[in-house]
């Protein structure tokens, strides 16, 4: 080999090695030392020998491994990252960090739970109740058929390891950080020819792990459906996924929640978007060009079977349901308490449901106007009476600039010969919004405002955003680039701590209920679940003049909330006064959200009155006790003729009039 030649090759591999130390193995192909190079050029340097060769090889080979070791590390780094910002609050100790379960958490836990906690369980029984162990046919049955999320709970416990509670959190949190990687990794398909890859997958992982609206879906094990849907859904996304785990991706997205039905229109498109990049933007982009229908076509071809069973299945899962009659949830169980706009009709309605999904697309934003709560009842947000509310300013700007940006985007879409960039980003962009459907206020749901709801249009928001910094931040400007990174190095710790704090709310009732209700003061539901702590659900802090005091909140809020009769009658009763104890523990039995755990109480109650009684006050017990009980019969008898003439629509839909 001569001097040049060998100068050059050299020369060649240092510039390959510097610029990217992934793509080391082609290029040491690439350079030749072999004996048939020997004869070639002048002779001012001798060929390399055997020796040399294996010396140089061993030299280069040894820092790409080490590069590839570093690059691996450093990601697994940051996955332990993503599962401690969870596991350190939860982990933490605080004075009322018990262990115990939080909200809906208390009744995936309670023994009564038959299909999580029972062993004679049977797979028929799960496949046909609800998430909370009802049969899905019940009159009290929400139509929530999750049968995996509740096979998750049943067999994913912690034994000898840790408490059962504590297992739970932590599949949620694992869940969390894994589809945080999936979204990074389809980031990175999303845009190819990104000038720094590396950076939009870091971005977009820290993101998704650091955005607000998770903590509920991670922190509270109790909302598990609504991740493995967002899991399955995002692998469904991938072109390259094997049909198998397609197939299994699709099946388990509809066992484990009814809202994975919503993100399919979104997965279908994100599929058919990722496609036509790789074709017609990627580094191997096709170099014919057709026109756009054809291109099109060209797309539809690689990925009709899979949009076809994407399309197929959210039919199929929509007609067994309709079959077995789980669509439509029973009137009576969504509540004003819970959802206080349910009840509005026509205009009105429409009006008001605008501005409920204006908030959930900011929430998606990180831009929060309400406060955090883990939820939103009557008097915490005002209707809006007319369409002159200032508040109806910000659906319309949410409106007006969706319509712009996707008008500026079609104008400069009229000379280019294929779809650009911009634009099929912000077509995935709007199909993950449509996730957002459920609260639009069209089908029956009982939630009004909740951050669960919000996790699924995270993705695109999060890939979005995670492109603009790491294309702000590769800029090539060594005096500038420090500064930024010490900006959002800043930005990313507010972000942690913030979801630090409230994943620690999210550990004990007393501290999430009142953080709602610094929120929401006239939130009746968490007055009466506060009312619950201070009469003896903490010992340590009984209190029962504070806690009547959140009681006396409820009715004046809400005096239509029948749930509070059962607690007044717990109240009334440490306090020894035995007349209130009476009328309202019977008037909780007209409730039909507290009537089961009321009855008992108020069997027994009377039974011990009836017989311990002296025989001076025997007669007017006995005269009481009759006339409660025909109050309850005549009562019971207007419930069973109104079920008679109501009938219960089988549709999900809202009607438009009542």
């Amino acid at each position: 080999m001569t001097k040049e030649a060998s100068k050059n090759s050299s020369q060649k591999v240092l510039d390959k090695e510097e610029d990217d130390e992934r793509d080391f193995l082609v290029i040491h192909e690439s350079v030749s030392f072999d004996e048939g190079d020997d004869d070639e050029g002048d002779d001012e340097l001798p060929s390399c020998s055997a020796e040399t060769t294996v010396r140089v090889t061993t030299n280069l080979i040894q820092p790409q491994k080490l590069g590839r070791y570093r690059r691996n590390l450093g990601w697994m780094l940051l996955h332990f990252f993503c599962l401690f910002i969870y596991l350190l609050p939860m982990l933490l100790p605080h004075a009322f960090h018990q262990g115990r379960p939080v909200l809906d958490e208390m009744h995936l836990t309670a023994a009564e739970h038959h299909d999580v906690n029972s062993p004679s369980a049977t797979l028929a029984e799960i496949f046909t109740n609800d998430y909370w162990g009802r049969p899905m046919n019940a009159t009290n049955s929400h139509k929530s058929w999750r049968p995996l999320s509740v096979l998750s709970f049943r067999h994913l416990k912690g034994g000898r390891l840790f408490k059962d509670l504590m297992a739970h959190r932590l599949v949620n949190v694992i869940t969390h950080a894994a589809v945080a990687e999936l979204v990074g990794l389809l980031a990175v398909k999303m845009l190819p020819t990104h000038v720094n890859p590396t950076l939009l997958r870091l971005f977009t992982k820290l993101l998704f792990a650091l955005h607000p609206t998770h903590v509920e879906v991670t922190a509270n094990a109790a909302n598990r459906p609504h991740l493995f849907a967002v899991l399955a859904s995002v692998l469904l996304c991938d072109a390259d996924l094997h049909p198998l785990l397609f197939l299994v991706a699709l099946v388990c997205g509809y066992l484990s929640c009814e809202t994975f039905l919503f993100q399919v229109p979104a997965a279908g498109v994100t599929l058919a978007g990722l496609v036509y990049i790789q074709l017609y933007h990627g580094p191997k982009q096709l170099r014919q060009r057709k026109s756009l229908w054809k291109q099109l076509l060209t797309v539809l071809n690689i990925v009709w079977w899979r949009l076809l069973l994407l399309i197929a299945s959210g039919f199929a899962y929509y007609a067994f349901r309709h079959s077995r009659d789980w669509l439509s949830i029973p009137e009576g169980l969504i509540r004003p308490a819970e959802n206080p706009f349910y009840e509005f009709v026509g205009e009105e309605r429409f009006r008001n449901y605008l501005f409920v999904v204006a908030i959930h697309i900011l929430k998606s934003w990180d831009l929060d106007i309400i406060g955090f709560s883990h939820e939103y009842g009557r008097a915490c947000i005002k209707p809006l009476d007319d369409w002159n509310d200032f508040r109806m300013a910000i659906p319309a700007a949410l409106i007006a600039s969706f319509a712009l940006i996707l008008l500026v985007l079609l104008f400069q879409q009229r000379r280019r010969s294929v779809l650009s960039m911009s634009l099929i980003l912000y077509l995935v962009h709007l199909a993950w919004m449509v996730t957002l459907f459920p609260i639009s206020g069209i089908v029956k749901v009982g939630t009004f405002i909740a951050d669960r709801v919000v996790v699924a249009s995270t993705v695109s928001i999060c890939i979005l955003v995670a492109n603009g910094l790491s294309s702000w931040v590769s800029v090539r400007a060594r005096k500038t680039t420090r500064w930024k990174l010490i900006v959002l190095g800043m930005v990313g710790l507010f972000m942690w701590l913030r979801i630090h704090r409230r994943t620690i709310d999210w550990m004990d009732s007393k501290m999430l209920l009142e953080s709602s209700l610094k929120t929401c003061p006239r939130f009746a539901k968490a007055h009466l679940e506060t009312s619950k702590i201070y009469s003896g659900l903490y010992p340590q802090l009984l209190n029962v003049t504070k806690s009547r005091w959140h009681l006396q909140q409820v009715e004046q809020i809400d005096p239509d909330f029948c749930d509070v009769h059962q607690q007044f009658a717990y109240v009334a009763i440490q306090e020894n006064n035995h007349d209130e104890f009476e009328t309202r523990l019977a008037k909780s039995l007209f409730c039909p959200f507290t009537m089961g755990a009321s009855v008992p109480m108020w069997q027994s109650y009377w039974e011990q009155t009836l017989r311990q009684s002296t025989p001076e006050t025997i007669t007017a017990a006995q005269a009481r006790y009759e006339e409660y009980m025909k109050d309850i019969n005549r009562a019971m008898r207007e419930a069973e003729a109104q079920e008679g003439v109501a009938k219960q629509s089988s549709s999900p839909l809202v009607a438009w009039k009542r």
